[in-house]
């Protein structure tokens, strides 16, 4: 079905990730469910080897909603040859897997750093037509993708995806990513995106931002922070790029509305990822002074030229 929803029926929603991003998910999967005015249904599909740590993050959920998590262990074997670059990982091309391990007509995909601050049944509703998925356009991704696109073919970024899985599985469409891999693997800019934008060709539906709010933390403004943070602008937030809200390094506003949803989930032991290099430390004195917080930024870069002085050979001779 790819109409409106029939009565009853609930939006599914699917993620793909690795041990390392389960609490990420969590907190996003509990931001669909608190978000959502309808019933939801939600499966993560992660890595065979992974389920045995996912209990504490279910038994998290459990605590807070009556909704129930379909966990669907796959074997992530073949993509750990793929290419991978930046932060990404081989679980990023478990995407490519959905339509054939999940046994549905349609799903919204959603990447695990991600906030939902909306309902998604509108979403879930949209009629895809002849057309295999839909997607919000990403410019940025679009100007440094290296495969060759059709004139007027958008550039969709996939971290949110509505998925059309029954065509797509009739199709073969995991067989016709693996030959898309094959033969661009050299272009491949952005690992799996690229493949299923070349996948979908002429077949994509631009979606407005709100369905998925590109945020670059640590370039916001603090006006363009609040903008972005704003239910009436953004029913999806997802945090692009190598810095996530999680992390000490990552602008303080973008970081604390992060840790609101977070601390929801009540989850033992999760805690800010600490700054570990000077690279960071300077990203986070950056982003504190842009965000008008100078004293946080002055202790911080107290913090990095006192490192910097301990690391001096010494001067002193030997008399």
């Amino acid at each position: 079905m790819n109409g409106a929803k029939e009565k009853g029926q609930p939006t599914v929603v699917a993620y793909c990730f690795d041990r390392h991003f389960a609490p990420y998910a969590a907190v996003s999967t509990l931001s669909v469910i608190t978000s959502s005015k309808t019933p939801v249904a939600i499966y993560w599909c992660v890595d065979q080897r992974d389920t045995q740590h996912l209990t504490p993050y279910i038994e998290a959920i459990g605590k807070k909603t009556a909704a129930k998590i379909h966990v669907v262990p796959v074997d992530i074997g073949e993509f750990l040859a793929w290419k991978t670059v930046h932060h990404f990982t081989p679980a990023t091309y478990l995407r490519l897997l959905l339509p054939e391990v999940l046994p549905l007509d349609k799903l919204i995909y959603i990447d695990a750093d991600t906030l939902v601050l909306g309902d998604l049944s509108d979403l879930f509703a949209i009629d895809l037509g002849e057309r295999v998925l839909a997607g919000v356009p990403d410019p940025a991704g679009a100007r440094v993708s290296k495969i060759a696109r059709a004139a007027g073919d958008p550039y969709l970024n996939t971290g949110i995806m509505l998925m059309d899985t029954a065509r797509m599985r009739r199709e073969g469409s995991l067989a016709r990513c693996r030959e898309i891999y094959r033969d661009f693997e050299r272009e491949i800019t952005w690992v799996d995106q690229c493949i299923i934008n070349k996948y979908a060709e002429h077949r994509k539906l631009a979606l407005p931002e709100k369905w998925n709010r590109l945020c670059f933390s640590n370039a916001l403004s603090p006006d363009e922070s609040k903008r972005i943070l704003s239910r009436e602008n953004t029913r999806v937030l997802h945090f692009l790029g190598p810095i996530k809200p999680w992390q000490e390094c990552c602008n303080p506003v973008v970081s604390s509305f992060w840790w609101r949803h977070a601390d929801r989930l009540g989850l033992k032991g999760l805690a800010p990822v600490r700054i570990t290099t000077i690279e960071q430390a300077l990203e986070s004195a950056r982003t504190l002074d842009a965000n008008a917080m100078y004293r946080e930024a002055s202790r911080t870069k107290d913090v990095i030229i006192n490192w910097l002085l301990r690391q001096r050979p010494s001067t002193s001779q030997s008399g």
